[in-house]
C-alpha cells in the first residue's frame, strides 16, 4: 500500500486485501472529516468495489483521495481492475458475478454523489466515485 497525504493506493488480490482497504478508507473518512455515518458508508463502498476485484477481476487496485470542487469537500474512490484476457469466454461463474455487481452497483450509485464506468469490458473494468460530506 502507498500511502501519500490524504491518499492511498491499495493493491487487491485476495480477502486479505479488502480488509486492508476498508481499514484505510475508515481512516481516510475520519482524517477527511466525515460524520460516523459517512465514515461507515465510504469504508462499505470502498469492500464493495474491492470485492468486485476479486470475485471478478483477480487483481487490480482501489484508489482513495480527498475531493474537492465549489466549495465542497469530500472522497473520490477509483476501483481499477485487472481481469482476465478479453478474448477468453466468461464462465458461467463469472457472468453470474457481473451481474450480481450491476445489482449492487444500483446500490452504490444510489448513495453516492458522482459516479462513472470509466471502461466496462466484463471483468476489467474501472469505476470513480465522489461521495461529498454532508
Amino acid at each position: 500500500m502507498r500511502q501519500f497525504e490524504n491518499k492511498a493506493s491499495i493493491s487487491i488480490e485476495s480477502s486479505v486485501d479488502i480488509v486492508v482497504a476498508r481499514h484505510r478508507g475508515r481512516a481516510l473518512a475520519n482524517q477527511l472529516g466525515f460524520s460516523p455515518g459517512g465514515v461507515t458508508l465510504i469504508a462499505t463502498l470502498v469492500s464493495e468495489l474491492a470485492r468486485h476485484v476479486v470475485e471478478c477481476a483477480g487483481r487490480g487496485e482501489i484508489l482513495m483521495t480527498n475531493a474537492g470542487a465549489g466549495g465542497r469537500s469530500g472522497i473520490e474512490l477509483i476501483s481499477l481492475n485487472r481481469g482476465r484476457d478479453e478474448a477468453q469466454e466468461p464462465s458461467l461463474v463469472e457472468r453470474q458475478i457481473a451481474v450480481d455487481f450491476e445489482r449492487r452497483l444500483s446500490a452504490i450509485r444510489s448513495v453516492v454523489d458522482e459516479f462513472r464506468v470509466v471502461t466496462a469490458t466484463s471483468c476489467n473494468t474501472a469505476i470513480s466515485l465522489i461521495k461529498w460530506k454532508c
